[in-house]
């Protein structure tokens, strides 16, 4: 699996010289990287430039950050690079209305559990939530879960082969799911199984 180091980041005058470029790369790559699933939450893969970018963002907003500080996001965030078989997502859950919100989000009990990821219709994969990340305990419900999509070789193979791909969230307050993802996303998605099968 590809690490980011902290001597391959640049420093926080060279980002700053270099971000109106940085963002206008990755927040359309990051966009194409997204699936809405209902009307208020949206999957959004990550790879090595979208981790990339969250760091030299985090060494923007806290340029004296300590070399220790550094390596201990490193560490967190590196584990949402994509690595052979598994692919790694943000998923946010978004509502207008602070109220709505809350009380929404306190019916998602355990939804952290009920993500999955279905290819060529082989079965569903729930994906499982990182805890590194500051993710709550079990009896406390967050807007933001950062997850690991774990697949099989026969999803992998289907996956690079264009087969369709359905996501989803199963639970008894929030349950959508789309049929099919669309080719552009999927193909960029092919790209990260790809590189990190040549990478590992």
């Amino acid at each position: 699996m590809p690490r980011i180091t902290r001597d391959s980041l640049l420093s926080h005058k060279a980002y700053l010289d270099q971000r109106n470029e940085w963002r206008q790369t990755v927040i359309p790559f990051k966009k194409l990287r997204t699936v809405l699933i209902g009307n208020n939450a949206s999957l959004m893969f990550e790879n090595e430039l979208t981790v990339r970018y969250q760091l030299q963002e985090m060494i923007r907003v806290d340029k004296s950050m300590a070399a220790d500080d550094l390596e201990h996001e490193l560490a967190i965030y590196n584990e949402l690079v994509p690595t052979r078989h598994c692919l790694k997502a943000t998923l946010m859950f978004e509502f207008v209305d602070a109220d709505v919100r809350t009380t929404k989000l306190d019916q998602m009990l355990g939804v952290e559990h009920a993500i999955w990821m279905n290819v060529n219709h082989l079965g569903k994969r729930y994906a499982t939530p990182n805890r590194m990340l500051g993710e709550p305990s079990g009896d406390r419900v967050s807007s933001v879960y950062f997850l690991s999509f774990q697949l099989e070789d026969a999803d992998v193979a289907d996956f690079i082969a264009g087969e369709p791909v359905a996501l989803g969230i199963d639970h008894p307050a929030y349950n959508h799911s789309v049929d099919e993802i669309s080719p552009q996303t999927q193909s960029v998605l092919i790209e990260d199984l790809k590189s990190s099968s040549q990478a590992s």
